[in-house]
């Protein structure tokens, strides 16, 4: 059943993406060929030069003002207390992992989580100093 209905879909798609096999009537017994040749191409013309234009200037100016937002910063200096987040849950992970082989009562990945947990709000808040001090 689902090869069929792709199968289907894809016929549809190339049937209506297929042009008109005749030129069609338009009011008047004009096919649309004669249309399109008695349209003028000047302002049609003009109208895509002034639109090139157009994208081409904002093209140059959000590139130059993605170059701008990059103050030269890595990923690490524009997130500071996402940085400390992550690396104070790593840090609390590894932790608990180590000092709670045998040691501990059960499963130790309760405690692996609650002291990743503990360790990515020292981070952030270390981060978030990090980032008062910067600024």
């Amino acid at each position: 059943m689902p090869l069929i209905r792709i199968v289907a879909a894809g016929a549809i798609g190339v049937l209506a993406a297929a042009p008109p096999l005749m030129a069609q009537e338009i009011s008047g017994g004009h096919s649309t060929s004669e249309v399109a040749s008695a349209v003028r191409s000047e302002p049609l013309r003009r109208s895509i030069a002034s639109e090139a234009a157009r994208l081409a200037e904002r093209r140059d100016r959000t590139a130059s003002a993605g170059l701008q937002s990059q103050s030269g910063r890595s990923w690490v200096g524009r997130h500071p207390v996402l940085t400390g987040a992550l690396v104070g849950a790593g840090g609390g992970a590894v932790w608990a992992e180590i000092f709670c082989r045998g040691q501990c009562e059960g499963d130790p990945l309760p405690y692996i989580a609650l002291f990743g947990g503990i360790g990515a709000g020292v981070g952030a808040g270390i981060g978030a100093v990090v980032a008062a001090i910067r600024h």
